[in-house]
Parts: structure tokens; C-alpha cells; sequence
């Protein structure tokens, strides 16, 4: 998938003040996988984020996602955005899940430090 294949079909999204028709990842569909050495936010800087999305007509799914904690462990989420041009509020995102896999203990099982 490419950038330009994200592009809407349909056209442009609503002009402020007007509800959108189509999501803003068009007609989109398919995978794909993003890796960064670190992506920070306004508050946050995470490091060594990876992350697969599965992406159809009406939803974008994080479907793995894991970026590394400051204690050497790592976290895992996964997530979506769904789109019901319907809906009060058309897109709408629901974070699934967030655990933390603490890598020293592993490690140590197995006998590596």
C-alpha cells in the first residue's frame, strides 16, 4: 500500500463545520507495518515503536503494536478507529489493550543478563 493509494476516492474531507462523509483514510484498504527509532509527542517520547495495521472501509486496526519501556521491558497495545458517517461523532477510536512484557525477567530465566 502506498500513500497516495490512502488518498480519498471520493473526494476532500468536510469543510470545517460540516460532518465528514468518508474517513479520512479513504478508500484505503489493506496492511501495513511501521517501525521508528523513537516518536515523541508533546508530553512522551517512546522508543523503538513497532506497530501493524489492518486497514478496511470502515475501520483502521492496530493490531500489534510495542514499543520499549524505560525499565528495559516492552508494552503492547492494540486499538482501532471506526468510522459510521452516521454516528454524533463519525470516528471514534477504542484502545484495547496495554500490557507490559518485563524482558529482564525473561532474559534472566534463560539464563541471559
Amino acid at each position: 500500500m502506498t500513500a497516495a493509494s490512502l488518498v480519498a476516492a471520493d473526494g476532500p474531507p468536510a469543510p470545517a463545520g460540516e460532518r465528514d462523509r468518508i474517513p479520512f483514510w479513504g478508500d484505503g484498504v489493506g496492511g501495513v507495518s511501521v517501525a521508528f527509532d523513537q516518536l515523541r509527542t508533546e508530553d512522551n517520547a517512546f522508543n523503538n515503536v513497532r506497530a501493524s495495521f489492518e486497514i478496511d472501509r470502515g475501520s483502521i486496526r492496530l493490531t500489534s503494536g510495542l514499543y520499549s519501556l524505560s525499565d528495559r521491558g516492552l508494552a503492547q497495545v492494540t486499538g482501532s478507529l471506526s468510522f459510521d458517517p452516521a454516528a454524533e461523532f463519525p470516528t471514534a477510536s477504542n484502545p484495547r489493550r496495554r500490557s507490559e512484557i518485563r524482558c529482564r525477567a525473561v532474559f534472566r530465566k534463560a539464563g541471559l543478563r
